[in-house]
């Protein structure tokens, strides 16, 4: 299984960051490293995750740590930590001390193996899910140096080419949703598996390995997702992704699941040459193109293009018409 040998290279892998200088290693692996001042700090129990597993799953998970010296991570929480109040102090220090473990991390990755019966068989996916450098960081590069990290070791691990798709508000416009059907079935199978669940634990012994309560993937999707808010000058916060996007990605990677071969149906557009305004190269798709053109000009910097097939033809992703590009490794 290519993530498999994904996760070894990112094991082995000694090298650090060349802009920033931080260290690349998985989520498992920082939770075990940082174990014991992850359980103080949040008074959950984060265990020792099985790094050394066959079980992987489809998901991948690498951040660019901090293993040096307890410090802030801005230049001015010193100053500004003398003047506040008690309640204000712990804020901060939450957000930009090392006293949270958390903040070592300044960036993370998520990637995804692709398992769709449109896609080639000579093709082996890699979709990248989301890439963040923390707000809350002092460092410069640190999405380059995550990216840069993640296409060598997804190359070495015998995948073809790295697929994304760039999220917008816009793209969404007049696309038809079944949420609340998928929500209803999401929740009934929610609650068998869970019957299913209790009953086996009964039968486990207690040389099972650690697994995350719910409460511990909680706070580490709450620290992912708030190291994505964005604050443009002047204007309000916002964030880019779902904290429930995170913490499904967090599960299913903690849990190693894995998915089954998806079997979509190829998607079209009605009329190339002027499509319809909630369709790929639509009048919503353009708008949202438009909204992220610096994000994708980040993406082409490591060689991705455009592709819209992967929208259209292998349907790898959602019906809503976000733009898609691949990397060929």
């Amino acid at each position: 299984m290519s993530c498999s040998k994904f996760t070894t290279s990112l094991s082995g892998n000694e090298n650090g960051g060349p802009r920033t200088d931080l260290s690349v290693c998985s989520l498992k692996e920082f939770i075990t490293f940082y174990s014991h001042e992850l359980s103080d700090y949040y008074g959950e129990d984060f265990g020792y995750p099985d790094i050394k597993s066959d079980q992987v799953g489809d998901t991948i998970i690498m951040c660019l740590v901090d293993f040096g010296h307890w410090r802030n991570t801005s230049p001015s929480t010193t100053r500004t930590l003398r003047k506040a109040g008690r309640n204000r102090r712990q804020k901060i220090k939450h957000r930009y001390s090392y006293d949270n473990p958390m903040n070592r991390i300044h960036g993370f990755l998520i990637g995804e193996e692709v398992r769709n019966s449109l896609v080639p068989e000579e093709n082996k996916i890699l979709s990248l899910s989301l890439i963040c450098a923390s707000v809350f960081s002092d460092k410069k590069g640190v999405g380059s140096d995550l990216m840069d990290h993640f296409l060598h070791l997804s190359k070495e691990a015998g995948f073809t080419d790295v697929i994304l798709e760039v999220a917008n508000e816009f793209s969404g416009m007049d696309v038809d949703s079944d949420d609340e059907s998928d929500d209803e079935s999401d929740d009934e199978s929610d609650d068998e598996s869970d019957d299913e669940s209790d009953a086996e634990s009964d039968d486990e012994s207690d040389a099972e390995p650690w697994f995350p309560s719910e409460e511990v993937v909680e706070i580490i999707a709450h620290e992912f997702w708030r190291k994505t808010m964005r604050k443009p000058e002047g204007d309000t916060p916002y964030y880019n992704v779902a904290k429930e996007y995170i913490h499904c990605h967090v599960t299913d990677y903690l849990y190693a699941t894995e998915g089954e071969i998806e079997e979509p149906e190829p998607q079209y557009v009605s009329n190339e040459d002027d499509p319809k305004g909630h369709e790929y190269g639509g009048f919503w798709y353009r708008k949202g193109r438009n909204s992220q053109i610096g994000l994708i000009k980040f993406y082409e910097k490591f060689g991705f293009v455009e592709e819209p097939e992967i929208h259209l033809g292998w349907h790898c992703y959602t019906d809503v018409p976000f733009p898609s590009m691949i990397c060929s490794l």
